[in-house]
């Protein structure tokens, strides 16, 4: 998931700087910030396997703060077989049950879960979140 450089407007440098602020004070691990991009790259511990890590990247697209992670690469439905449809359906009920997120499909056919937060409402209890 990419996204092209450009000048920045007050309000998104203003989001950006929130983040990382907000990452600090959540002792979240960064593994980069590309300022020239405006994109975050955390280290994170999944939930109930505290040996597993994985990357939860940060961007900035428009009026949005775009938190996603990638879930598989090279996606394809066929790869799930007889299994698909219960698969996509679990997916389905847990979008229904947090709505704090979505799962979606990039044009890389990368399997994505994000969320999307509009800089506006951008404070540190909905980031925390």
């Amino acid at each position: 998931m990419s996204q092209g450089s450009g000048a920045m407007n007050p309000l998104k440098q203003l989001a950006f700087e929130k983040v990382l602020l907000y990452l600090k004070f959540m002792k979240k691990k960064i593994i980069s910030v590309d300022k020239a991009n405006y994109s975050i790259l955390i280290s994170e511990t999944v939930p109930y396997v505290p040996s597993e890590k994985i990357k939860v990247g940060i961007m900035f697209p428009g009026s949005w703060v775009r938190i996603f992670t990638i879930l598989y690469d090279n996606f394809d439905i066929e790869m799930l077989g007889a299994n698909a449809v219960e698969v996509l359906v679990g997916m389905l009920r847990l979008q229904d049950e947090y709505m704090e997120f979505t799962f979606s499909l990039s044009k890389g056919s990368e399997l994505v879960i994000k969320e999307d937060i509009h800089v506006g409402a951008l404070t540190y209890d909905v980031f925390e979140e």
